[in-house]
Formats: structure tokens, C-alpha cells, sequence
């Protein structure tokens, strides 16, 4: 085939545009560090949680995740909204001119309720049993003795 045929040149750039294929690549959260003491993760959101992507050839048969800048957990006290840009390798680039922000959202776990009912349950009682004592007397003849 002549290479300068319009044949060859239609073949070449079709083989060319064949390499390119956009592929939907997940974006997981950078955390970094641990949460204060006390606290938990009960849930945690990513917007977008994947974008389309050019990887280079080299890229497209290894399972490529998207990061997003780091999200250092100590500086977390409660729930958190954050926004965050994309990392992503060198062979990996976007489909539209720029990566889009990325929106994570962090949701910290309550304290246990049963746990919170237990103890006033249980403050309740010794409060009620110490007022029954003090209305009983004992408690009186313990204050008169200066004890």
C-alpha cells in the first residue's frame, strides 16, 4: 500500500482513535492519619464518586483508581464537608480540559443511645436511693455526728 494513499492515512488514524477510549474511573478519598479519640466514620460520601478518563495504553489494563488530595482525619472534630481536587497518575488525563473538584462528605458516628439511657438510668437510681436514705433519717443522724 502506497503510504501516502488516503487509504493508509484513513487506517492509521483509525488505529489511533481505537487507543483512545474513555474509561469511568472511581475517585476514592486520601485519609490521612486517625480521628481524634472517641469518634468514628459512619459514613462518607464522594461527588463525583467516578469521571471519565483518557488513560494512556499503559493504564488501561491495570485497574486505576482516582485519589483526591489529602484529608488529614485529626483535624476532624465533627461531621465535614470538604472539597477537594483530583490526583491522578501522569498517564491518566480528563476527558473534559480540567478535573472537576470533588465534594466529600464525612458523617461522624453518635454516641450509642442504650448507652446514654443506661447511665441516666443508673443516675437515677443512686439519686433516688440517696434522697429514700436522707428521708429515712439515717441521713441526718449522719450529718448531726459531723461525719
Amino acid at each position: 500500500m502506497d503510504p501516502i494513499s488516503g487509504n493508509f492515512i484513513l487506517e492509521q488514524l483509525l488505529s489511533w482513535r481505537a487507543e483512545i477510549v474513555e474509561q469511568d474511573l472511581p475517585v476514592k478519598p486520601q485519609l490521612v492519619g486517625r480521628l481524634p479519640e472517641g469518634l468514628k466514620i459512619k459514613n462518607l460520601q464522594v461527588t463525583p464518586s467516578s469521571v471519565k478518563a483518557l488513560p494512556a495504553d499503559a493504564a488501561k489494563n491495570k485497574k486505576t483508581v482516582l485519589t483526591t488530595t489529602p484529608i488529614y482525619l485529626e483535624s476532624i472534630s465533627d461531621s465535614a464537608q470538604l472539597f477537594c481536587k483530583i490526583v491522578a497518575p501522569p498517564s491518566v488525563q480528563p476527558v473534559e480540559k480540567r478535573w472537576p473538584d470533588v465534594e466529600v462528605v464525612i458523617w461522624k458516628a453518635e454516641a450509642p443511645r442504650a448507652l446514654v439511657l443506661v447511665i441516666s438510668f443508673a443516675t437515677g437510681l443512686a439519686v433516688g436511693a440517696l434522697l429514700a436514705w436522707q428521708r429515712s433519717g439515717k441521713g441526718r443522724d449522719l450529718q448531726s455526728e459531723g461525719r
